[in-house]
């Protein structure tokens, strides 16, 4: 038995292709061959990303209709926003794979997977993708007077505290806006940065603000897949607040709450107040000794 084998250049934008083979001799042609074909694979469906814990991103997709002529996977896996290529590998026969990423819930990745043959790489199917989701609003923050500014005497310094809740998730937030606006001085505070990821703690802020004003605070938490709703907080400081601790919905503007007397103020009145009184006590003793004294010098 001999095999008869042979050499075709075939185009790189073939995708398929038909054999027919004919035998013949001197005394004619054979019986003829059935033709058999040989085709690229075609694309995998339904690519589903998804974490595992909180660093491991979990790949599938489904087989090509027309698998049965496939050896395996040929993917990438990269960094859509840098380009860089996080993994290239081959895989048979699974139609899943694990990736370790730290980064699993900051990053946006590309992925390219095509099936293998005998002809290569089949026809590719691309999928741009995060695992990031839309981030909560806050659900709450307290506000606590500190002191008197010691630089700036009409304005108090107050320490903000925002809970960070949300544990390793899709919707953890990797930024903060925080915004003070007062009614009398508009923007007074405004401050964007990073949220770092110690969830379960929270962030503290502090900041100098106008007295004897209505002002509003208003928080957004962001991530690469959008933004939260605004959280609005209202407080007065008309005078010091000793402490605020409010828990309002998102978007909804609380009642401000009236912050306690001033202390010092009203220690300084009550001893003005005895003072005084005493000086008036004084002083009418003082009167009615001279006036006896010279009543007793006319009888003489």
């Amino acid at each position: 038995m001999e095999i008869i084998k042979g050499d075709v250049s075939m185009p790189n934008n073939l995708t398929a292709f038909t054999v027919i083979v004919s035998m013949s001799n001197m005394g004619g042609e054979f019986l003829p061959i059935p033709p058999f074909k040989y085709a690229k694979v075609g694309p995998v469906t339904d690519i589903k990303p998804s974490p595992e814990n909180c660093d491991v991103l979990n790949i599938t997709w489904v087989a090509p209709h027309s698998s049965s002529n496939i050896y395996g996977y040929h993917f990438i896996l990269s960094d859509n926003i840098t380009g860089a290529v996080l993994i290239e590998r081959h895989v048979f026969p699974q139609t899943n794979f694990q990736f370790p990423d730290p980064k699993l819930f900051s990053r946006h990745y590309k992925f390219v997977i095509a099936g293998v043959n005998k002809l290569g790489d089949g026809i590719s199917r691309e999928k741009i993708f995060s695992i990031q989701e839309v981030p909560k609003s806050v659900e709450g923050t307290s506000v606590h007077f500190i002191e008197q500014d010691r630089d700036n005497h009409d304005n108090a310094v107050y320490k903000l505290t925002i809970p960070i809740k949300l544990e390793c998730a899709p919707k953890a937030p990797l930024h903060t806006n925080i915004s003070i606006l007062c009614n009398e001085t508009d923007l007074v505070y405004e401050n964007n940065s990073l949220v770092e990821y110690s969830f379960g703690e929270n962030l503290t802020r502090v900041v100098s603000v106008p007295m004897h004003q209505q002002c509003n605070i208003t928080i957004v938490f962001s991530n690469g897949a959008g933004q939260s709703e605004s959280f609005i907080l209202a407080f007065d400081t008309t005078t010091p607040v000793a402490s605020t601790s409010t828990t309002p919905s998102p978007t909804q503007t609380p009642s401000p709450t009236k912050p306690p007397p001033n202390i010092g103020l009203i220690i300084g009145c009550v001893v003005a107040a005895v003072f005084l009184i005493v000086t008036c006590i004084v002083i009418a003793i003082i009167g009615y000794k001279c006036r006896k004294n010279c009543c007793k010098k006319c009888k003489k």
